[in-house]
Parts: structure tokens; sequence; C-alpha cells
């Protein structure tokens, strides 16, 4: 792109290479790619992309009041400059721009979400910005979106694979639909000691789907058609400021919920909720942001940031669904959770196989309990499976046994001040948070039980060989 381009877009008329263009006070500048362009021109056809691609720059224009406040530089990297004036208050915060863009479209008989990966900059009041200074900025801001996009699975170009894109993309839309008249809810299940002492450590908010004709929509379709899209984030956002604002609204509870792997970055999409945290210390306390593992991590550097930053607010996080999935023992060592949940399928295997899965199911226990403070068995379904989690030294239990989920949590179950209610750091064992000595001999112990893994799968290969 040449450089009188991008200083035609920033001062809204054509100016020589050596003038300058004069910033507003408290200007950003942002890319928001257009992620899913390939997979939308495979599946529904490059004139369809184009269609996608007017109404995403007619939208931008229209949220920021300007017809020369958005401008695609190419075919996937639309450019934004926000001008904040007067107070803030007045202006659409960039994480609300970027929820507006990514509404669905209707190109003929489909709906079609854009995946907008964004990356924003500011420049001081008052600064000068030169074509030579300009260029650098965006190509930063494009730098930053290309490590932020979520890790998607391939479309492939033959009939079948399109087939299912467009389905996934019909759920990511009804969902999306959902969302703006109050059709996703949350079901809380309590996490319960595994001593059959009724002691609380919080309640996992479940997302349950209700349509227009008041059906309940399966979660197990929706949830992995929104991963594999990419659009997961319309999910989790709704969820966790559902989930805050039951904690504000009930100030004994200690809850939390779900986010998808994909979710789990530092960006615009969580300025919100990071404002509510920030304001709110002692509900951040009470707020257990559950990471799961369906799906890749996008960049697990950027999600460990993630981790610290919300952990730095008082947040606990937990790895839900340990076992199964995409995250790597070494993953979970670099996020260093508060909680550890075991997938319900090692209970299962343990309670309908043969001792080798009972001593698998033992083990698993006893690996998540050297990398988090707090390990959970879910899927408890009968008085055996709970004896047979605290058995292998799980102090905590999830699933119908000990509760179901119920949209409304009883007075037991709120955790209202009690004496059978476990609160955050206080015994009953387990300790929520450990001396940072102890934590590090854990942390130690873990990656001792990774290295003697890999060398039991390297001795492995080695004898499969010779």
């Amino acid at each position: 792109m040449a450089q009188i381009e991008i200083v035609e877009f920033l001062t809204d008329r054509r100016v020589g290479d050596q003038e300058t263009a004069r910033t507003s006070p408290s200007e950003t500048f942002v890319i928001a790619r257009l992620a899913n362009r390939e997979a939308l021109a495979l599946a529904y056809g490059r004139e369809a992309v184009e269609k996608v691609r007017d109404e995403v720059l007619a939208r931008a224009r229209a949220s920021l009041g300007s017809p020369s406040a958005a401008w695609w530089l190419d075919e996937i990297d639309l450019l934004l400059r926000i001008s904040y004036r007067g107070s803030a208050d007045a202006h659409p915060s960039l994480g609300e721009v970027q929820r507006r863009l990514a509404q669905p479209i209707t190109v003929g008989e489909y709906l079609i979400l854009p995946l907008l990966v964004a990356a924003a900059g500011s420049v001081d009041a008052g600064q000068s910005v030169s074509v030579g200074e300009v260029e650098p900025v965006i190509d930063a801001l494009r730098q930053r979106v290309v490590r932020a996009q979520p890790a998607l699975p391939a479309i492939g170009a033959d009939a079948v694979s399109c087939a299912r894109y467009r389905r996934d993309m019909a759920s990511a839309a009804m969902v999306s639909d959902l969302l703006n008249c109050d059709g996703v809810v949350m079901a809380w299940q309590p996490v319960r000691s595994s001593d059959g002492s009724d002691e609380i450590l919080y309640s996992e908010g479940l997302s349950r789907f209700i349509d227009t004709d008041g059906e309940a929509l399966e979660p197990g379709i929706v949830v992995p058609a929104l991963e594999r899209t990419g659009l997961i984030r319309l999910l989790d956002h709704c969820v966790v400021l559902q989930t805050l604002e039951r904690l504000r609204v009930h100030e004994y509870q200690r809850l939390g919920c779900n986010i998808s792997a994909q979710s789990a970055l530092l960006d615009e999409w969580w300025d919100d909720a990071i404002a509510l945290l920030e304001a709110n210390r002692e509900l951040a306390q009470r707020f257990v942001i559950e990471i799961t593992e369906t799906a890749a991590f996008t960049d697990v550097n950027r999600t460990v940031q993630f981790v610290d930053h919300m952990r730095s607010l008082g947040c606990r996080i937990a790895i839900d669904d340990f076992g199964t999935g995409h995250a790597a023992l070494r993953h979970v060592v670099a996020l260093k959770p508060d909680i550890v949940k075991i997938d319900a399928l090692f209970l299962r295997r343990c309670l309908e196989g043969d001792d080798a899965d009972t001593e698998t199911f033992r083990h698993l226990v006893g690996l998540a309990a050297a990398c988090a403070d707090a390990v959970v068995v879910e899927g408890v379904e009968s008085e055996i499976g709970l004896v047979m989690a605290l058995a292998a030294g799980a102090a905590w239990a999830q699933g119908y046994h000990l509760a179901a989920p119920a949209l409304f949590l009883g007075r037991g179950d709120s955790q209202a001040r009690s004496p059978r209610v476990n609160p955050w750091g206080a015994a009953p064992v387990p300790t929520i948070r450990r001396p940072d000595n102890e934590r590090d001999r854990r942390w130690l112990a873990a990656t001792f039980l990774l290295s003697l893994f890999l060398w039991i799968g390297i001795a492995g290969a080695w004898n499969a060989v010779t």
C-alpha cells in the first residue's frame, strides 16, 4: 500500500509525502482483520464475501459517526480511526464497536457472522503523525493481529466440508440472535466436598440455550460449532458478564463459568469485564474462570499473560475437562491453575473398567494435585462414584449425585456466610492459596512427572524400533 493512501485516510484529504496529519485528542488506530474471509469464500462464494465486507464497512462508519473513520486497506484488513473528544461516555468502547461489527449479516438465504480479530494502538494527544511514522504503526498492528488469530480447523474445498461449515455458521448465527434476546441462560451446579460434608467450593454456571419456541438446544452441538468457526467469544463474553452480574447482586456467592481456550487472551473483548473486576476486587475474589480445552490454545504465552492478569485482580483459574482435549500437561504447568477438574470420562472408565482404569484414574488425580491446590472430579452420578473420587485423593466433586444444575441456587447452594461453606483460603482442606515456596515445590514435582512421562514414551518408541 502506498504511503499516500494512509495519510489520505487519516486526514480526509490528499496531501504530499512531506505533509503531516494532526491527530485529535486521544486518538486510537485499529486494525480489524476479517479472519474467516477464506472460509467464507469457500463456503458461500466470493460475491458473498464482498457483501460481508461492504456491510462491515458500513457498520464501522455508522458506529464511529464518520464516513472517513473506517477503510479497507486490502481484502482482509479494515483500518479504524477512533477519535475521542469530550466525555469518554459519549463514545462506544473499542470492544463495543467490535461486537457491533460481529453481528449476523444477511446474504441471500444465509446469515453470516464476520470473524474480526482486532489490535489497537493509541497516539498521544496533539502529536503530529508523518507519513513515515504511520506505516510502522499499521505494520505493528497487523503483526499483533496475526498473533491474536484463533487456531481454526482448516475448511476443505469439498462439498461436505463446505456444507458442515455452513451448518456451523447457522448455529453461530442462531446463538448470536439468542444472545440479543436473552435466550442464553445460566444453570448453576455446585462443586461440593467429596467427604460428604456439603461444603461448597463454588457453583459453576452452565450455558442453556432456549429458542423462541421455548425449546432447549443441545450445548454439545452449539459450542463445538462456535469453536470451529472461531466465534465462541460471542458466547463467552455474554456468559462472563452474566456471571459477574449475579456475583454483584448476590454478594456471598462464589461462582464460575467456562470460557474457551480461544477466548483466554487479553484484548478488547475483555475490556468491560476487566473494568468491573478492577472496580470491585472483592467480587473478583469470588469469581472462578474455567478454561476448557475443547479447542486448541491460540498462543500459550498470551494465555499465560491472561491468566496472570486475571489472577492479579483476584480471580481463581480452573482447567476444565483435564485429561482430554487439546491442553497438554506442559500447558497446565505453564498456566499454574488454582483448580484442576478431571474429565468425567475417567471416573466413568474407572467404574466400568478394570484395575488398570482405576490406577489410571488415581494417578491422574495425583498428577492434577501436583499442578493445582484443588482437584475436582466431574461426572459424579452415584455414591460409589463419590467414594472412588475420595479414595483417589480428590477433595472436591461435581455431578448429579451431589446436585443437578438449577436456574436458581437454593440457600444451601448460595454460599451465604455459614460454617458449612468453605471460604477461599480457609480451613478445612484444601486451602486454595498456599505459600509460594510450597507451590514452587509442587511445580517442580509436576515438571519431574512430565519429564518422566516423556522418557517413558521415548523408551517405548525405542523398544518398538529395536
